[in-house]
């Protein structure tokens, strides 16, 4: 007896949050090259200063891509774990950086 196709529709949620996070953290990137490249213009910006900039952007394509090899290898559950930590890792960030006050 064989058994049912597995349903895609985690899949598709999970690229539509990566691609609105890609689409937000490249945003805010080009936006923090624009305004932080500023106080730098004599000099090369600190490695802190690229790593508050680009870090958001770098760890949303990391999650992503770790999420679809999971997904590509049969571990299914691992590639919804992995979102959900990118979930809570993006709004960690958020809120230490002043974005979300409650």
């Amino acid at each position: 007896m064989s058994r049912p196709p597995a349903s895609n529709l985690a899949l598709i949620v999970m690229i539509i949050w990566y691609a609105g996070m890609a689409l937000l953290t490249g945003g805010l990137f080009l936006l923090g090259l624009m305004f932080g490249s500023e106080v730098y213009r004599e000099g090369s910006m600190p490695l802190a200063e690229w790593a508050r900039i680009a870090g958001p952007f770098l760890a949303t394509a990391a999650f992503f891509t770790l999420s679809m090899w999971f997904w590509s290898n049969g571990k299914h559950r691992a590639s919804i774990r992995v979102c959900a930590a990118s979930v809570i890792v993006a709004t960690l960030y958020m809120f230490l950086n002043g974005a979300l006050y409650v």
